[in-house]
């Protein structure tokens, strides 16, 4: 939930390039808290409009008091820092990590149940786990130009 709660911090800066990379990149299919995922789901789409989100603004219209609450906490706890960009780059690759490895542990148990039952594994599923861990194996080089403006943005 840190990675998450970061993110939410994060949509709130003042840096372009961190914003940009939300908005390209932090889809709400990242948040497994349903709680933080309710609240991404609100600043979600003001991201990717290209909106600059205002704390206040956004406090007030969420509407159940526990989120307000929740939101106002995790914003008085951010720093600014002029890593904003690798902090962000950061998160991103943990939650795209988890998201991969839960699917491919779902697609493994898929395997495991078929070999149990005394059945061929499908092929199909052995190539979505084969796609999914070169996904996985990759997904450092994804993020590696943003790391790289995150490095001589700070030098």
């Amino acid at each position: 939930n840190r990675a998450q709660q970061s993110l939410i911090q994060l949509a709130f800066s003042d840096d372009q390039d961190v914003l940009d990379l939300l908005a390209g990149q932090a889809t709400p299919g990242l948040f497994t808290d349903p709680f933080l995922r309710q609240i991404w789901e609100r600043v979600y789409p003001l991201l990717k409009a290209g909106a600059k989100l205002d704390a206040a603004t956004t406090i007030e219209q969420l509407e159940a008091e526990e989120e307000r609450a929740f939101l106002s906490q995790v914003l008085m706890g951010a720093e600014k820092s002029a890593s904003n960009l690798m902090l962000a780059v950061d998160c991103l690759v943990a939650l795209h990590r988890d998201l991969l490895q839960q699917k491919i542990e779902v697609q493994r148990q898929e395997l495991r149940q078929a070999e149990k039952a005394g059945e061929a594994p499908p092929l199909e599923l052995l190539s979505e786990v084969t796609r999914l861990q070169s996904d996985l194996a990759g997904l450092e080089g994804k993020f590696q130009a943003f790391r790289a403006t995150a490095g001589h943005g700070s030098a």
